[in-house]
C-alpha cells in the first residue's frame, strides 16, 4: 500500500483476526480507525442480537467510521469481514477481506485466504485490488 499508517491498520486488522480465527474458529466483522495524532483504535457494531447478520454490522462500521471521517477523528479506517472468495473463477475459499481507506489514498482491500483442517488453519498469499471509496469521498 502506498501510505505506510494504511500497512498500520492492515497489519492490527489480519493479527486480531488471525487471533480470533484460531481462538473461535471464526469472528465477526470489526474495525480499526486511525486517529489524526496516530493512535489507533479497534471498533465493533452492536445490534443488540447475539448473531447479527454480517451485512448489519459492516453497514453499521461504515456508518460510524463516515461520522467519524466527516467530523475530522480518523484519517484512516480498516474494516475486516470473514469473506468466500474465488482464487480460480470456480472454486471458492474463506479469506479475510481487509479494505483500508486513508484520507490522503486510494482505497485497497486485501485478501488473505484460509483453509481449516482439523483445527488447523493455514493461510496462502495475501492478494491486494483497488477498492471503492465507502468512508472518505473525494
Amino acid at each position: 500500500m502506498a501510505h505506510p499508517e494504511m500497512d498500520t491498520l492492515l497489519d492490527e486488522g489480519l493479527r486480531v483476526a488471525i487471533h480470533f480465527l484460531e481462538k473461535n474458529g471464526e469472528f465477526f466483522p470489526f474495525g480499526v480507525t486511525m486517529a489524526p495524532d496516530g493512535s489507533v483504535a479497534h471498533t465493533q457494531g452492536y445490534t443488540g442480537d447475539e448473531c447479527p447478520p454480517s451485512l448489519e454490522l459492516i453497514d453499521l462500521l461504515l456508518r460510524g467510521f463516515k461520522t467519524g471521517a466527516a467530523t475530522g477523528d480518523y484519517k484512516s479506517v480498516a474494516l475486516i469481514s470473514d469473506v468466500r472468495i474465488s482464487l480460480d473463477g470456480k472454486t471458492k475459499t474463506d479469506a479475510i477481506s481487509v479494505t483500508v481507506e486513508h484520507i490522503d489514498d486510494q482505497p485497497v482491500t486485501c485478501f488473505l485466504p484460509y483453509t481449516k483442517t482439523n483445527g488447523t488453519i493455514d493461510f496462502g498469499e495475501i492478494i491486494a485490488e483497488r477498492a471503492e471509496p465507502r468512508v472518505f469521498d473525494k
